[in-house]
């Protein structure tokens, strides 16, 4: 019997095989990466949202006065005051301020002026910020709304808060309590 031949039919057989088999699994693992990027893009989106909400409304339930500017996101920026009870010297702002930088990238919340980026840039992923500002409401309400987007997968993540102002309640009580004294 003669098999001459045999083995090179069988290398033409398996390479298509193999070369489908390896295809696939490639296709798998970049599929399998590509979800991760955009899993972490979206959790790191939340969770810049949700640091920057929680850091204000923080500050934002000690506060005796609370200075808004701007209705749009551009110009907003919150200067928070909160109440110390101790030396006058001792009392310090904390400021949150939405801007675009000076370069083509998105726009960013920053604390303390502009030297701490809440937002922005991350190895997982870009943000971007469509939205930050406070709305004063009625009884010592504060709304906090903050917007952002990813800028790898283009989803969108918005957080209000209405926060209520205890010192500046406590401030407004003792200002109403004086005016009917005098």
């Amino acid at each position: 019997m003669d098999e001459r031949g045999y083995a090179l039919l069988q290398i033409f057989v398996s390479l298509p095989i193999l070369a489908i088999l390896l295809g696939s699994m490639a296709c798998t693992l970049i599929w399998g990466a590509k979800m991760y990027l955009y899993e972490m893009a979206d959790w790191v989106l939340q969770e810049e949202m949700r640091t920057v909400m929680e850091r204000v409304t923080g500050h934002l339930q000690t506060a005796y006065r609370v200075n808004l500017s701007g209705e749009e996101w551009m110009q907003g920026n919150f200067r928070i005051f909160p109440a110390v009870y101790g030396p006058e010297d001792m009392q310090q702002s904390y400021s949150y301020e939405a801007r675009m930088p000076d370069s083509a990238d998105a726009s960013k919340i920053y604390e303390m002026g502009y030297h701490l980026p809440l937002t922005g840039d991350n190895m997982w992923g870009h943000t971007g910020l469509r939205c930050f500002r406070g709305k004063l409401k009625p009884n010592c309400m504060l709304r906090v709304e903050v917007k952002g987007y990813s800028k790898i997968t283009w989803h969108y993540f918005d957080l209000y808060a209405d926060v209520f102002l205890p010192e500046m309640a406590r401030k407004k009580k003792a200002e109403m309590a004086d005016d009917e004294d005098g």
